[in-house]
């Protein structure tokens, strides 16, 4: 990341990973941020508690993997900010070798990334967009992360709605699958479209000026297309807080967010 890279981001325009930042408590933030997101909660409270809950699910498939599947070898893609309870810090609890590249478009979210991860052995950042897979894949970093041929966990998490082009998306999330050696996993998290009550229909106008116009709506069938060919793992595709659930208080998120993770054969 170079300096005329730094100066690049535009801090007048709201952005989607900074908000999320926001709700989970960070304070890698700027006012255009935290006022989009306020006025997201006025409409949606709940939408802090999805938030948390999306990176709860996250760090729990990430342990799954990790300590049950055995997985050495994280791809995240849309990693958003530095946080605690990064995909690197609880799989590398399980095994400090673990290999973890992060993949983000943002370059705050780049900057930031690299001073937090500069401590790290075996965990890199790079600069990429889900909507070109081919340019992730192709990365230096990436072509490590793949080559030795063992199975890599490649993370998809509150990523997807932000390719609302359906049959794009699914043939984006196809090529990266693709990439893939046999036995390795896709997780993802993804907002449900809820006929009856649909949050995201309240707040969608407030992100249209945001650098991430559009947010897609999908169904649960919608989403599980995303795992065709794929074997589910159990419970399958579910509301984030029934997945395989740690004991702690699950927050009531009504259905809006589904999380899933499955093997490739």
């Amino acid at each position: 990341m170079t300096a005329s890279d730094a100066s690049s981001f535009d801090t007048t325009v709201a952005n989607v990973a900074r908000t999320y930042d926001f709700y989970l408590g960070g304070d890698t933030n700027f006012p255009v941020d935290r006022e989009l997101a306020e006025q997201t909660l006025k409409r949606v409270p709940q939408v802090r508690e999805m938030a948390r809950e999306n990176r709860a699910v996250l760090q729990r498939m990430t342990r799954y993997l990790a300590e049950q599947c055995g997985i050495r070898r994280f791809l995240d893609i849309g990693a958003g900010l530095p946080t605690r309870g990064q995909v690197h810090e609880v799989a590398q609890a399980t095994d400090p070798d673990v290999h973890v590249v992060y993949v983000d478009y943002d370059p705050v979210v780049i900057l930031h990334s690299q001073v937090m991860l500069m401590p790290h052995q075996n965990v890199h950042i790079i600069r990429g967009d889900v909507r070109d897979p081919a340019e992730i894949l192709t990365a230096p970093e990436v072509r490590e992360l793949l080559s030795p041929g063992e199975p890599v966990a490649l993370l998809l998490f509150a990523i997807m709605q932000f390719v609302p082009e359906h049959h794009f998306a699914y043939r984006v999330v196809a090529e990266l699958v693709d990439a893939l050696p046999p036995g390795s996993y896709v997780a993802m998290s993804h907002p449900v479209r809820n006929e009856a009550s649909d949050p995201f229909a309240a707040v969608v106008d407030l992100y249209a000026n945001t650098d991430t116009a559009t947010i897609a709506k999908r169904t649960p069938d919608g989403i599980a297309r995303f795992f065709t060919g794929l074997d589910m793992v159990e419970p399958g595709l579910v509301p984030v807080n029934e997945w395989r659930h740690d004991g702690q208080d699950a927050v009531d998120v009504h259905g809006w967010n589904f999380a899933g993770l499955a093997r490739k054969p």
